[in-house]
């Protein structure tokens, strides 16, 4: 798959319009920035990591991280459709409204772990006091003791961030995404993921930096052929 195959419409004009042919646009409203801290022995390894998000479908996004010298990696996620993962300018990124991905850089993609669901289970969790605000808190975790004690299984807490009940919770965890298909959670943005190894101790926690609204889409579509885009001209 060419990483490199990614073209940023500013302003769309009728011709450059026409040299694709589109098929699938997804919207987003948000970008949501975390610092990532990571726990190795004694080394505290910390990375900025940002999510394409549509407020209201949590059934794709996009994950963006940033690589050494002036790049991004997006990596996007439609859960019933397609995976693709490119890299980008951060200049581009930062000024682009539509990103365009040809339809040849996307795997197809179908999650092969939701028979996972039935060894997790969410829980409630004691409501969270943080810079002294008390806020909802729930995690998923395994559900049978000596499964995850034998498969040195870890659980995920996710705290949310007050006054955020606009916003669709977002998973990466594929497994967490197909178990809060079956129940009704809290919805709202994370300000905190927590994940806790076997041992119970903390692995890696994202924290929530900013969020803000935009307006930005990125498309998969074909390139026509010469020969298609003079037919049409």
């Amino acid at each position: 798959m060419n990483k490199n195959t990614v073209i940023f419409i500013l302003t769309l004009s009728t011709n450059i319009s026409m040299l694709f042919a589109q098929k699938d646009t997804y919207k987003f409203d948000y970008i949501l920035e975390y610092s990532h801290e990571f726990y190795i022995d004694s080394i505290t390894e910390t990375k900025t990591e940002y999510y394409l998000t549509n407020s209201l479908d949590n059934s794709y996004y996009g994950f963006v991280k940033e690589l050494k010298g002036d790049e991004f990696e997006i990596e996007f996620l439609d859960r019933n459709s397609k995976y693709a993962k490119v890299n980008v300018k951060k200049s581009d990124f930062n000024a682009a409204t539509f990103i365009n991905i040809d339809c040849f850089n996307a795997l197809p993609y179908k999650n092969p772990y939701k028979y996972q669901t039935k060894h997790y289970d969410f829980v409630d969790q004691k409501d969270t006091l943080i810079d002294g605000k008390t806020l909802k808190s729930y995690k998923i975790k395994p559900n049978k003791p000596k499964r995850a004690k034998r498969n040195k299984a870890g659980r995920l807490v996710y705290i949310i961030k007050e006054e955020t009940e606009f916003h669709s919770p977002i998973f990466r965890y594929s497994t967490a995404y197909e178990e809060s298909l079956l129940i009704n959670l809290p919805k709202g943005i994370f300000k905190e993921k927590i994940f806790y190894d076997y041992r119970g101790k903390i692995h890696n926690k994202e924290i929530l930096q900013s969020y803000k609204k935009v307006d930005m889409s990125i498309v998969f579509s074909r390139r026509l052929h010469s020969e298609e885009f003079d037919d049409k001209n």
